[in-house]
């Protein structure tokens, strides 16, 4: 399966994606550029560099992926004030399911705590059904 990970040079990213080069997924990721992939990956997956929180950016590296798992998101403590979280906790959300419906991704993994992601993935997708678009932890690696 062709898979995009969000979020790869972080620590639960990194262990993903280490998994699905185990398990012989094709690998796109989006990093920012200031960031580096850990070493020996870079033959096994495609980068792209940029923002999630960039549709135009997202586009590009979710163009032919059948999933997006997405493990970014802020969580440096030093930030002073729940404004700085929000790009990528929570308006990063409605970008991912707006590439999703541009590109038919009917796969969404996403790596928060289940009622904020289902609130905002309701208030993203109005009253259109969630199905395929959260699933319990256990189902997510018989997914893959």
């Amino acid at each position: 399966m062709k898979v995009l990970l969000l979020g790869a040079t972080g620590l639960l990213g990194h262990n993903v994606l280490r998994a699905l080069i185990r398990e012989g997924h094709d690998v796109h990721v989006l990093v920012r550029k200031h960031l580096v992939l850990p070493i020996g990956y870079n033959h096994k997956i495609k980068t792209f560099f940029g923002s999630f929180i960039d549709e135009k950016d997202l586009i590009k590296a979710a163009c032919g992926c059948q999933a997006i798992i997405n493990c970014a998101g802020a969580t440096d403590m030093s930030l002073l004030n729940v404004q700085e979280f929000l790009p990528a906790n929570r308006d990063g959300v409605d970008v991912i399911c707006r590439v999703m419906d541009k590109l038919g991704i009917t796969t969404l993994v996403h790596t928060v705590m289940g009622r904020p992601i289902i609130w905002l993935l309701r208030k993203t997708l109005g009253t259109r059904p969630l199905k395929n678009r959260i699933m319990p932890k256990a189902s997510v690696k018989e997914k893959l």
